[in-house]
């Protein structure tokens, strides 16, 4: 004889699984980017102009999870100070229990707004949950504490996010040595991010590498 084999009950109205709602979604984003390119006047992939007025509506705040980067992260701060953005963001910097001099390169920094040190290792997801969570724009955006962004980016981002956007963006590897100028080149670079989100990315950075792996 067969046992009967009890099934776990059923979810409550309105809730679904994680897979069933990923079913449900698509990644089609070509209307949508499509409709932003015909209300901005620029492609979707291209640089933004800092005088595009699509680049106000939103709010933005950077988070940049930290642990032993001194190496790189004076030429990340550099970077995002010397973006060409018309308007104000915040950079929030999570020291993630570093050894080295992380937390004082970020708490002297001109563009850093807040330093948030942890007296232990937390991680970079905590890290960037913390950040969040003190956060006061409107798009977050998640920086990793080696990559040096090009001059138009922040402008890139807040030109394009909505409250149902995820802008994803891939990296390439620099040296150690990566400075502002350096960045101010890599526009020209073609395009090579894979769309991951739901409405896509461009390329967006460059990543210092550490002296082991140069």
């Amino acid at each position: 004889m067969v046992g009967r084999v009890d099934l776990p009950p059923p979810l409550g109205v309105g809730v679904t699984t994680l897979h069933e709602e990923l079913l449900r979604r698509n990644n089609f984003h070509t209307s949508s980017t499509r409709s932003w390119e015909a209300i901005s006047g620029i492609g979707w992939h291209e640089p933004t102009p800092s005088e595009l007025s699509l680049a106000a509506v939103r709010t933005l705040s950077v988070v940049v999870p930290a642990c032993n980067v001194s190496y790189c992260l004076p030429a990340v701060l550099d970077a995002l100070e010397g973006q060409h953005h018309r308007h104000g963001f915040e950079v929030i910097v999570v020291d993630d229990a570093s050894t080295d001099t992380t937390a004082a390169i970020a708490a002297r920094h001109p563009v850093v707004t807040t330093v948030l040190r942890l007296p232990e290792r937390a991680g970079g997801a905590t890290a960037r949950n913390l950040g969040t969570a003190l956060a006061r724009g409107q798009t977050v955006l998640y920086l990793d504490a080696d990559m040096v962004l090009p001059p138009h980016v922040i402008t890139d981002i807040t030109a394009r996010a909505t409250e149902t956007t995820v802008l994803v963006a891939s990296a390439t590897t620099c040296p150690t040595t990566c400075t502002r100028a350096d960045a101010a080149s890599w526009p020209s670079i073609p395009n090579s991010a894979q769309t991951i989100g739901s409405y896509g990315g461009h390329r967006s950075a460059a990543r210092c590498s550490t002296p082991a792996s140069r």
